[in-house]
């Protein structure tokens, strides 16, 4: 029996909070922070978005929340579960297929190539 997948593990929600609060990107979240926490690098920030860091300093956790005007209720999920996504987004509507006409359908499948017999060579005298 697996007793591991009851139990509750935290779960990093920093890229959630960057793309409710509209921050696009590693690069914006570095240019928030500079004010906050000027000590870290794209690189090392690109790292704790990405994943759930091993040891988070104090000081980043604070400088993220002040950044991004949030929690740390807001990075960090305690559950057995991963936490719901915001569905407040509307789904993206698709286009509807273009209609092609015949002239451009027949230039996409290649050139035609038309079968048809040769007369029967004539012998030579």
């Amino acid at each position: 029996m697996n007793t591991n997948a009851a139990l509750p593990r935290v779960y990093w929600r920093l890229r959630e909070v960057m793309a409710e609060r509209g921050v696009p990107s590693v690069a914006a979240l570095r240019r928030r922070l500079k004010d906050h926490y000027p000590f870290i690098s794209e690189v090392q920030l690109g790292r704790v978005v990405g994943q759930l860091p091993e040891r988070l300093n104090m000081a980043l956790l604070i400088a993220l929340c002040h950044a991004l005007e949030c929690t740390p209720n807001d990075l960090l999920h305690w559950g057995t579960c991963a936490p719901p996504l915001p569905t407040d987004k509307p789904a993206r509507a698709r286009k509807p297929p273009r209609e092609l006409p015949p002239d451009e359908i027949a230039r996409l499948k290649g050139p035609v190539f038309t079968v048809f017999a040769l007369p029967p060579k004539e012998d030579a005298p």
